[in-house]
């Protein structure tokens, strides 16, 4: 909270130095007095007191205690003894606060514990599950957005967060994004719009593209207004210029109906056309202009309260409308005359083929992902299970081992017996002890059997693979970095399927385009036709057709949505398991140090003491030092040692694959 404290003063610094920046406030996070006490525990034991009787004391005397029941009729009161107020002001009476001991006498409170006044936080703010100072500020006199931008770069230069320390910008700077965001939808799907229906009302692209003109020059005028009135751009001037476009557009409409009028009565000089249009259609054209105009003057001209959204709107509209219709009159007419002496256009779309395209290339790139994902699994599988045929293997050695040696010394006791040495335990002893081995090792077989046909199936092979049955151990190589983690094809397959959801999205928006149609047709007719003319094979009949489609009434928009979704959940999968990656690695690499000293352990103690054990047994036991039953507890503690050690390098082994497979992908 220091730390947080100290860059937040930093930050609130640099914003004082900003022009525009106003009204600063920084978030109080320190400076909350607390009465602290410290006890010390070799005064209290002796005073014959407890830490829990002194709190009881301190609670009932500055925070009360009950000490009994008040009743009025029915109804029952808690009679809560403390302290008066005089005597709870200040932390020196904290300190005389006397404590009461078994023998009757009272300590001050400052004999048993220190008391004193520390400064403590204040609050504590969380924001998505971490810690945050706010530094509020009011922009004045400049727009918001240079103000920003002004204050980050000076962020960026003067202040290096360490780890974990970010800046966020919201408040109006954060609605103005989303805003802009929002608008730089909804504008260019209003100009798109605004020309589907020119096309539809005059069933030419040529005079579409001709009207749709009257918008730039309309948009320079509403630019050149904010300009001169010193007005930032904001929401409320792209809403206006939204509206600008609209009124802009139908005064095209008028001046080039009226041009097709004459040019449909006959009239084929398109000069007069044009003059003569301009001239009927000059009263709508201003009339149209100036009534929107004066509409929005008062909005143009207020001061009070709400002005800083209608000023800028209006003057967008107001200034826009002014320069557009100059414009429309004069440059609408020169235009027409080169559009009509030009030839039509169709409309063309392609996008749909190559956004196609890059789809069908993301779903092949999966595809090899995927292959490397189920390689990696593969090598990982077949690792595991050779390292644990190894294993088995050993551990059949060990019970081969004892098995001989109990065999060896089942004849002594034989002989033992004839010569009157031993008696029938011993040997009975001996018998259930290699009868418990042979159980072992027929289990172990069985196990070896399952793991090698395991072993098979995953080489896919008929051929029995059988290790070499000598312990090894597995070698990482490089540094164990979660860095490493991103070259994951698990990682890599569920950025794949962001990358097919994008394209999707790609390919959903481009089908909501208009799609052009082209047709061939080739033929011959064999025979007498309609015309009595006779035709033969030589003879063929040739056709084109050009269309355009334009999707309406489509559930495109659905589509598009359902896509954009896929897209955000594919994200945030790969944010999951990146996370959980993480934490399988930070698991495993405290899983692969521990092993790795516990073999290292067995190696350099355990096995040397097991051999010593095994030695020393057979020694004493030849020389008639111990019995035959401490021999047996003796050898069995030998062959369990180094067992242990076989299960110990296993899960060595299972951990160090894991972390190559986590690390390398395979």
């Amino acid at each position: 909270m220091d730390t947080l404290a100290a860059y937040a003063h930093k930050l609130g610094g640099i914003v004082q130095g900003i022009e525009g920046a106003e009204d600063l406030y920084v978030e109080a996070v320190t400076g909350m007095p607390q009465i602290v006490i410290e006890y010390n525990r070799s005064a209290i034991s002796q005073y014959g007191l407890t830490i829990n009787h002194v709190n009881d004391v301190i609670n009932a005397a500055f925070s009360g205690r009950s000490a009994g029941l008040v009743y009025e009729g029915e109804k029952r009161f808690d009679l809560v003894v403390r302290m008066d107020k005089s005597e709870r002001t200040d932390v020196t009476d904290v300190q005389n606060l006397l404590i009461p001991t078994a023998n009757g006498t009272q300590v001050p409170l400052n004999m048993l514990a220190k008391v004193d006044i520390v400064e403590g936080p204040n609050q504590i703010q969380r924001e998505n599950t971490k810690r945050r100072i706010v530094v509020g500020f009011n922009a004045r006199g400049r727009d918001v957005q240079s103000l920003m931008e002004e204050l980050g770069s000076k962020v960026d230069a003067k202040i290096k967060f360490p780890s974990g320390y970010t800046v966020e910008y919201g408040g109006s700077f954060k609605n103005l994004e989303q805003a802009k965001q929002r608008l730089s939808i909804a504008v260019p799907l209003a100009l798109l719009m605004i020309f589907f229906l020119l096309y539809f009302a005059f069933k030419s692209v040529k005079q579409g593209l001709l009207i749709f003109t009257a918008i730039p020059l309309s948009a320079i005028g509403g630019i050149f207004a904010l300009y001169i009135l010193g007005l930032p751009f904001s929401i409320s001037a792209g809403v206006g210029f939204i509206a600008l476009f609209g009124v802009a557009v139908l005064n095209g409409i008028v001046l080039v109906a009226e041009f097709n009028r004459l040019k449909a009565e006959g009239m084929k000089d398109l000069r007069r056309i044009v003059l003569m249009g301009t001239k009927i259609r000059m009263r709508p054209v201003l009339m149209t202009a100036f009534v929107a105009s004066l509409g929005f003057l008062p909005m143009a001209m207020s001061h009070g309260a709400g002005a800083e959204v209608q000023r800028p709107l209006a003057s967008v509209v107001i200034g826009g409308l002014l320069l557009a219709t100059f414009l429309t009159l004069f440059v609408l007419p020169i235009l027409y005359v080169i559009f009509t002496n030009a030839k039509e256009v169709n409309l063309n779309k392609k996008g749909i083929y190559s956004n196609r395209k890059k789809l069908q290339t993301q779903e092949a790139n999966k595809s090899e992902i995927n292959v490397a994902l189920k390689t990696a699994d593969l090598k990982r599988n077949v690792s595991k299970v050779f390292y644990n045929l190894v294993n088995l293997e050993e551990k059949k050695i060990l019970l081969l081992k004892i098995d001989s040696i109990y065999a060896s010394y089942l004849e002594k006791a034989n002989l033992r017996i004839q010569l009157g040495e031993s008696n029938i335990l011993e040997k009975s002893t001996i018998d259930y002890q290699r009868l418990q081995i042979g159980h072992q090792l027929n289990q172990l077989n069985a196990d070896i059997e399952i793991e090698q046909l395991h072993f098979q199936y995953l080489l896919n092979t008929t051929t029995q693979f059988i290790p070499e049955t000598k312990s090894i151990i597995v070698q990482l190589n490089g540094q164990m970095d979660k860095s490493l983690l991103a070259k994951h094809p698990n990682l890599q397959l569920l950025e794949a399927d962001i990358k097919l959801a994008q394209s999707m999205v790609q390919l959903e928006k481009s089908k909501q385009n208009p799609n052009l149609q082209l047709a061939l047709t080739s033929g011959t007719i064999y025979g007498t036709g309609a015309d009595n003319k006779d035709y033969n094979y030589s003879t063929r009949f040739n056709s084109a057709q050009v269309g355009v489609g334009i999707p309406l009434f489509t559930n495109q928009r659905q589509n598009v949505k359902a896509a954009q979704i896929n897209t955000e959940l594919a994200s945030n999968t790969l944010q999951i398991e990146t996370q959980n990656l993480e934490n399988q690695l930070d698991v495993l690499v405290k899983r692969y140090e521990v092993q790795k000293q516990i073999v290292k352990e067995l190696e350099d103690q355990a096995l040397p003491n097991s051999k010593l054990i095994f030695e020393t047994a057979q020694k004493q036991f030849v020389n008639g030092d111990i019995n035959y039953l401490d021999w047996a507890m003796l050898v069995n503690q030998s062959i369990s040692i180094q067992s242990n050690y076989q299960d110990a390098i296993l899960k060595l082994n299972e951990s160090a694959i894991e972390l190559t497979y986590l690390l390398n992908g395979n």
